[in-house]
């Protein structure tokens, strides 16, 4: 019932506003400012007269209280991108031990890189490193091991002249397959 009577009061308005644009835009074009003014103020005081004859809506709806907690955050479970040990870090890793002269640590992370199922490259690579581990330290029978199984695996891969002693390249270069 409420619908409706607001549905009433808001088309008498509308009805009225059309009239307050059309009547003092009429005498506007005319030239009668008095008149618009005056027209104004009738169209105006109808407005509130029409309001104030309708009678008050009280909604009685009843206001219901409930609570519901908030939902238990549920763990969030991250799975690594790869279950497989990244080693090209590892590798890096040991190469950075090696060359600041950490030859156990760079040593163990080597022999690590050669017994896990890693690419060709990496454990050719590995197997000079700890060539060249044991040729610093002195140990050139296990240096000779250790590049003679570099040299089964690929001979295409050897120690560069920039990043290891001269001499033990050409040691490298001497040992044969």
């Amino acid at each position: 019932m409420s619908v409706m009577n607001d549905k009433k009061i808001s088309c008498k308005v509308i009805q009225i506003l059309c009239f307050i644009v059309i009547i003092p835009a009429s005498l506007m074009i005319a030239g009668c400012v008095e008149v618009l003014t005056v027209g104004a103020v009738i169209v105006g005081t109808a407005i509130a007269d029409e309001a104030l004859k309708q009678k008050p809506v009280i909604h009685n709806t009843p206001v219901v209280k409930t609570y519901q907690p908030a939902p238990k955050p549920q763990p969030v479970i991250v799975e690594p991108v790869s279950k497989e040990p990244d080693y090209q870090s590892m590798r890096d890793d040991a190469i950075y031990d090696y060359q600041n002269l950490n030859w156990e640590k760079s040593e163990a992370m080597f022999q690590k890189l050669i017994n896990e199922n890693t690419s060709e490259y990496i454990q050719v690579e590995s197997l000079i490193y700890l060539g060249a581990i044991y040729y610093q330290r002195g140990d050139i029978n296990s240096a000779e091991h250790y590049f003679r199984q570099a040299k089964n695996m690929s001979l295409l891969t050897f120690p560069s002249s920039a990043l290891f002693p001269p001499k033990m390249v050409s040691f490298y270069m001497s040992v044969k397959k």
